[in-house]
């Protein structure tokens, strides 16, 4: 029976850990998400400046390029770094979970339907000889599908 608690506290204690650390990529995609919206404001707000800029220059005839620099400047700097936000939201995104405790290694087929069984040490760990799914050495029932043990 303490087996089984244990097997649970573990188990608890890892879909926290998954909770806790889907939340904390939540939050950074969002914060993420924040600076390139900022950014992309920034962009629009030089782009409106190019605009009017432009505008009064064509309407002067007095449009030339050393004007239009700065802004056109400003502007591919901020694309850049758009560019780079994205990149790194993607990456965020992107990524898995990966649990704390290591699957174990795999263990030979069960030979006559009887589960492959380590010697004495009930904290190892065997698979199941119905769906495979790794079970303490100890443990009557497989969690998983129900199967006897012994």
């Amino acid at each position: 029976m303490n087996e089984f608690f244990d097997s649970a506290k573990r188990s608890i204690g890892e879909a926290v850990s998954r909770a806790g650390w889907e939340a904390e990529k939540r939050l950074r995609m969002s914060a993420k998400q924040a600076e390139i919206d900022a950014l992309y404001q920034q962009q629009d707000k030089i782009t409106a400046q190019l605009r009017t800029a432009a505008l009064k220059l064509y309407r002067r005839n007095a449009l030339s390029e050393p004007e239009l620099v700065d802004l056109c400047r400003q502007l591919d700097s901020l694309a850049h770094e758009i560019d780079a936000h994205n990149a790194q939201l993607t990456s965020i995104k992107a990524e898995s979970y990966e649990t704390r405790f290591s699957a174990p290694a795999p263990t030979p087929p069960p030979v006559n339907g009887q589960a492959s069984r380590p010697p004495d040490d009930g904290n190892q760990i065997i698979r199941c000889p119905t769906c495979a799914s790794p079970v303490r050495a100890k443990a009557l029932y497989c969690r998983h599908c129900g199967t006897k043990l012994r």
